[in-house]
């Protein structure tokens, strides 16, 4: 009998290995149209830099809001309901890590956009180049760098 019930137990854990699959893309070079594209509305001049962030500020919170939250933490009323969960702009690993050309093409695609090689992604970030111009879009990202405190890094 304990022969029976070590070959039962035997049969249903010993499974077939199995590859892992193919490596996901976490996050996938941008087109190269827009590779070394620089923010054009973060100037030298302050008072103007103030007007585009405070530009970039009522968008975020016009269109952003309800999925990456009042606190830019990826905790808005909708993501709980997504899985990935919306992107969390205050933790130190997003905005630094990621270039400002990066941010401007995942704004502007949306999840639909990304690449073969990011699947399977279920992103809901919507295609914001149908609803936002450039200079809107442009504006957003200021407006995380300023509110967070943390630079996305550039061409230079």
């Amino acid at each position: 009998m304990p022969l029976v019930v070590w070959f039962g137990s035997y049969q249903k854990f010993n499974k077939e290995i199995q590859p892992p699959l193919d490596p996901r893309v976490i996050h996938p070079a941008p087109p190269v149209e827009f590779t070394g594209l620089y923010n054009p509305f973060n100037v030298e001049d302050k008072e103007t830099l103030r007007k585009n962030v405070a530009d970039g500020k009522e968008i975020y919170y016009r269109n952003c809001i309800f999925c990456h939250g009042d606190l830019l933490n990826g905790d808005g009323i909708y993501a709980h309901g997504f899985n990935p969960r919306p992107a969390n702009f205050q933790d130190p690993g997003v905005l630094p890590m990621l270039q400002e050309s990066f941010l401007f093409w995942r704004i502007s695609t949306g999840g639909i956009g990304l690449p073969q090689e990011s699947t399977p992604w279920s992103s809901a970030m919507p295609k914001w180049e149908d609803m936002l111009t450039d200079e809107e879009r442009w504006k957003v990202i200021l407006f995380l760098s300023d509110y967070t405190g943390f630079v996305p890094r550039s061409w230079e």
